[in-house]
């Protein structure tokens, strides 16, 4: 997927508005399957899985020993295995952490390359995959999918997304997805569809309040300072609950919160965050927001400055500018279909 198709804005705007079309490839996919399968993935994933049934998906996350974030990833529970799409860096990681700590029975196998994921997001998205697809995409319920076809070719269509806006993602083989690509293509020209690279995607995704793994989260830091402590199911075991249970009880030191700048500036990966002149945090990842119009960001701060509506700076281009805590997301999301 590239940077942009046309521009960034102009992608992204397109989304909010209208529709846009992503190329997902370059995100892995693995299988867990085999007797046992769902009690290994209780132990190695912080999401109870007890009740997700066929038809369901779910965010979770993979911690190791201390905590701290291997991944982060969505589990979907197929008829006779469960299938992980996981970050595109994190691909032979992940496979190695699960490989090594699988029981005997469990089978993990990478399907990366027998797979290909394209996502149609936006407000029309409904409009434009419906009169293609042979299943009522409509009552597909927000974290759910359905085996069916899209333009002839068969595809598990999940209703889940990573930009706040109503959409869904199409799982299929890689000789079908030039095909299907094309015909969404045809299918969304009359309702403002556009194909949108990573830009869009960075942009959308920091809006609507998602972390991105490799930027703002990873194994330093752990889901509670993440904000991410309702993906993660502390009455249950597994791998890093003892040390997380630990922070809970004392509270993090640090918290991810979402900042918005105040004055005309984009804050970026690595910039330093001050309070009265003293540094309290740095910047984990900023974008300029076409929606809001405005720079916004994520940043690692002191837990005593996490409220919103805290006065911070950021040191841009070795100026301090005027920022404060946001309320997460930045963007309201849109309806999605039940829940």
């Amino acid at each position: 997927m590239p940077l942009a198709y046309t521009s960034i804005l102009e992608e992204a705007l397109a989304v909010r508005q209208a529709a846009g079309l992503f190329d997902l490839s370059h995100l892995g996919e693995i299988e867990v399957s085999g007797a046992g399968d769902v009690f290994f993935l209780q132990r190695m994933l912080t999401r109870n899985l007890a009740s997700l049934r066929v038809g369901r998906a779910t965010y979770s996350l993979m911690c190791n020993e201390q905590g701290g974030i291997v991944d982060d990833l969505l589990v979907y529970r197929l008829p006779d295995r469960y299938l992980l799409v996981v970050n595109a860096a994190n691909v032979q990681k992940d496979l190695d952490w699960l490989r090594a700590r699988a029981p005997r029975g469990v089978r993990i196998t990478d399907v990366s390359e027998q797979t290909v994921i394209m996502a149609i997001q936006g407000p029309f998205s409904v409009s434009i995959l419906d009169p293609i697809a042979d299943v009522e995409v409509a009552a597909i319920k927000f974290q759910g999918w359905a085996a069916g076809r899209v333009a002839g070719e068969r595809a598990l269509i999940a209703r889940t997304g990573y930009t706040g806006e109503d959409g869904f993602e199409l799982i299929l083989a890689p000789e079908r997805a030039a095909t299907v690509w094309n015909e969404l293509l045809q299918a969304g020209s009359a309702w403002g569809l556009k194909p949108a690279g990573l830009g869009a995607r960075d942009v959308l995704r920091l809006e609507a309040g998602f972390p991105l793994y490799g930027e703002d989260i990873d194994e330093s830091c752990n889901p509670l300072e993440a904000g991410l402590e309702r993906f993660v199911d502390l009455a249950k075991v597994f791998v890093g609950q003892g040390p997380l249970l630990r922070i809970k009880q004392r509270g993090p030191a640090r918290l991810l919160v979402g900042i918005e700048m105040r004055e005309q500036a984009i804050p970026r990966h690595g910039n330093q965050v001050l309070s009265e002149g003293r540094s309290v945090g740095y910047v984990t990842s900023g974008v300029y927001s076409p929606t809001l119009n405005r720079g916004i960001g994520f940043a690692f701060v002191s837990s005593r400055l996490a409220a919103r509506g805290t006065s911070l700076e950021v040191m841009i281009r070795g100026r301090p500018r005027q920022a404060q805590v946001a309320k997460v997301p930045f963007v309201k999301h849109t309806a999605h279909g039940g829940t």
